[in-house]
């Protein structure tokens, strides 16, 4: 499509000196002049910026006008990180190369090592994620997920100290109690076949190893295991009890489908937010929608004015540790405070509950659903797991205890390898913040590109993994050799990885 603007202008000039010396007079060829004129102009407008890359002397594959490399994800023909895992596999010589997601330019690393220095030894130019939004707009996008520069170092800085492992190890028991509802979920699915739309029903294929006479039914994992996960991550964020295992319509269901809602409205604002962020910020579209902002909010600010009222005990979740970290700015009064200080309001620690219940949501869930069906499609994998279960538990006289979870080394090889194959983010993005050159080139990747890592497309690329498509626990064991840095990193690298990764392990 690059030729497009050339022949483009070459067409009006032939026109020009045409109509000039032959058919000045002709109404027809005018109106063809004007056509041509027309497209001439159309195609500088779309493709104005096409060349940017290869005059830089960076390797950028032909595009379309206006959606640049993203015409299929335009057309819904595939997801966005399907689209950058094939020209990943595209373009296997290149280190990097340079794309465009409309009018946003993009430069698609490939080199772990290039990845790695983005993410962690250059960080200082690439500081931010690349989500435009407005926060007048959008207030509960001010979390550690959105917020951007100074003001996301000083959050993360304050708020990091509540994901450390003794912190998180004060949660188990919210949890454990989760998974035990679960556990009477799935017996309750079992027992009750009529009660799950697929009415598929066999011998149970463990046979009578489980010690109970129970069939096996076809459920919807996706959805028993996005209900369990959020179940298990309300009471951790906000200190209060959903049913959402149980109950499609409970509060917590429908404001994360208003969240997740496939409209046409939210899929084109979504797009754009995502290819063309200066649309999304001229019109003042939203992140997240009002009903879940409403919901979420109202949750928040009732249970912080409930605790501090004494009405409601404090449970060592997120909330109880924001409003500590709230105390002791009040208290600290010895000391100045720096303008630029972030103050802890009621709607900083709304917006950073809300992030934490979705992102963990997202990356457990599906982190979840993929396990379970690598599961059922391997039943040796499935036995070797449950054989550790069994043992550790014995071990442990059937108390599962936090430290009885880190004895699960084969377990955790099975989560590794799934978020190997399924990613919970198929390409991860930063925004360039400072000029940079890359090392041992001339290249200099100009403020405001977006850099983007296709974590699919690496995490699947048999040059890092030996029979990289195929599902393989082992190749995570002690003593095998591991894949360098920056080759698996499904929740990202470096300062801003996803905070979610506390929850699939």
């Amino acid at each position: 499509m690059f030729g497009f603007k050339r022949s483009a202008f070459q067409l009006v000039v032939c026109l020009a000196w045409g109509l000039q010396y032959y058919t000045f007079g002709s109404l027809v060829l005018w109106y063809i002049f004007a056509c041509g004129l027309s497209v001439a102009v159309v195609l500088a407008v779309t493709t104005y910026d096409h060349d940017y890359w290869r005059s830089r002397g960076v390797f950028s594959p032909p595009a379309w006008p206006v959606v640049g490399h993203i015409l299929s994800v335009v057309m819904f023909k595939e997801q966005g990180g399907m689209c950058f895992k094939r020209i990943y596999d595209t373009y296997k010589d290149e280190r990097y190369l340079g794309t465009h997601q409309f009018y946003q330019r993009t430069l698609v690393v490939r080199d772990p090592e290039l990845i790695r220095r983005v993410c962690v030894n250059d960080f200082q130019h690439f500081t931010d994620r690349g989500f435009f939004f407005n926060k007048d707009v959008d207030p509960m996008a001010g979390s550690v997920l959105f917020l951007r520069g100074n003001e996301w170092k000083r959050l993360r800085t304050k708020i990091s100290p509540i994901f450390s492992p003794n912190k998180l190890r004060g949660m188990f028991p919210l949890i454990e109690n989760t998974a035990g509802e679960f556990v009477t979920r799935v017996k309750d699915l079992l027992s009750q076949p009529k009660d799950v739309t697929s009415k598929i029903v066999e011998e149970n294929p463990v046979g009578p190893s489980n010690g109970v006479g129970q069939v096996s039914s076809v459920v919807d994992s996706e959805k028993l295991v996005g209900g369990y996960t959020a179940d298990a991550i309300v009471p951790c964020a906000f200190g209060l009890k959903s049913n959402v295992m149980y109950n499609d319509e409970d509060p917590f269901a429908v404001a994360l489908h208003a969240f997740y809602e496939m409209s046409v409205f939210n899929i084109f604002e979504k797009t754009m937010r995502q290819f063309w962020p200066a649309f999304v910020l001229f019109f003042r579209m939203r992140i997240i929608p009002k009903k879940t902002h409403d919901f979420f909010y109202n949750i928040v600010t009732s249970v912080l004015r409930a605790r501090e009222k004494g009405v409601q005990e404090k449970r060592g979740d997120f909330i109880d540790m924001m409003m500590a970290l709230r105390n002791d700015d009040t208290n600290n009064n010895s000391c100045k405070k720096d303008n630029e200080d972030v103050e802890i309001t009621d709607m900083v620690i709304s917006a950073n509950a809300f992030i934490i219940f979705l992102g963990g949501f997202e990356t457990t869930s599906s982190t979840l659903a993929f396990l379970f069906l690598e599961l059922a499609a391997d039943q040796r994998v499935q036995e070797a797991m449950r054989q550790e279960i069994r043992e550790v538990l014995e071990k442990h006289e059937g108390k599962i205890t936090y430290e009885l979870l880190q004895e699960l080394v084969y377990m955790e090889m099975v989560i590794q390898e799934t978020l190997r194959l399924y990613p919970p983010f198929p390409s991860i993005q930063r925004l360039c913040t400072k000029d940079y050159t890359i090392p041992g080139t001339t290249t200099v990747v100009e403020r405001g590109t977006i850099v983007l890592f296709p974590t699919l497309g690496i995490q699947r690329d048999d040059q890092y993994f030996e029979n990289a498509s195929a599902f393989i626990p082992e190749r995570w064991s002690e003593g095998r050799p591991q894949p360098p840095p920056g080759v698996y990193m499904p929740f990202g690298d470096g300062p801003r990885y996803c905070i979610g990764m506390v929850y699939p392990y």
